[in-house]
């Protein structure tokens, strides 16, 4: 009989699919799961269990992650693997932000992407948004510049091929992700442009220089007010 699939995702909030049937987890074994998840290597379980509980003593931190790992077992059957002094996700779990990472690596590689190939909304979910974990915190940000980088080549990419609106679209999902920041103003901008809409760019650099202006006390670069084609006076 052919193993059951796993999905893990965890960009938006936390879902573990066996099969077609969703299970839910306690807390420590879903934090084990989204651990290991993230970083895609066996790790030993001192590691593991001094990474998720920082403030217990070693021995407690172990008798937690023993405890998890029996609970995970128990509910969900074989997600992890034990391999000696070591634990790691199964192989063949399917986990939503590796597939996020290599969709972003495939579009900055340019080449013959294919942009039906990739889902906008896979770009648009923080990293359990919900959770307030201290080992999670780079992750995180990690997965954030990737989904801004992986909008704004998504942006360009469409813009180039005509289809501008779903290139605005994927330009103002980077920047409701970060409003600050320019290349993703740059992205919208330059779709706006290329469909013939310089009303709108302008009108977009004049807002994304007032909110600067506000936040930071400083001006867009000269390359984006050279790319809009306006002068400073024009829009004081």
């Amino acid at each position: 009989m052919q193993p059951r699939s796993i999905r893990l995702e965890m960009l938006g909030g936390f879902r573990l699919v066996c099969g077609t049937d969703p299970v839910v987890l306690p807390c420590g074994p879903r934090r084990v799961v989204a651990y290991l998840a993230l970083q895609r290597r066996p790790l030993s379980r001192v590691a593991v269990a001094s990474s998720l509980w920082l403030d217990a003593p070693e021995d407690r931190a172990g008798s937690n992650l023993r405890t998890a790992l029996w609970r995970l077992r128990e509910i969900a059957g074989s997600v992890v693997t034990i391999q000696g002094p070591a634990i790691a996700l199964v192989g063949r779990v399917e986990v939503d932000v590796h597939e996020l990472v290599a969709a972003t690596h495939t579009l900055m590689r340019g080449g013959d992407a294919n942009v039906d190939d990739f889902d906008p909304d896979l770009f648009g979910r923080e990293l359990l948004p919900d959770w307030d974990e201290e080992w999670l915190q780079l992750e995180r940000e990690r997965i954030r510049q990737l989904r801004m980088h992986a909008l704004e080549r998504l942006s360009v990419l469409l813009s180039g091929l005509g289809r501008h609106c779903e290139a605005i679209e994927a330009g103002l999902a980077a920047m409701e992700a970060e409003p600050l920041r320019e290349s993703a103003q740059r992205a919208v901008i330059e779709a706006h442009l290329a469909e013939g809409n310089r009303s709108e760019a302008i009108r977009l650099y004049r807002s994304y220089r007032q909110l600067l202006a506000d936040a930071l006390g400083v001006e867009p670069s000269v390359e984006l007010r050279t790319l809009v084609g306006v002068e400073e006076h024009v829009l004081r």
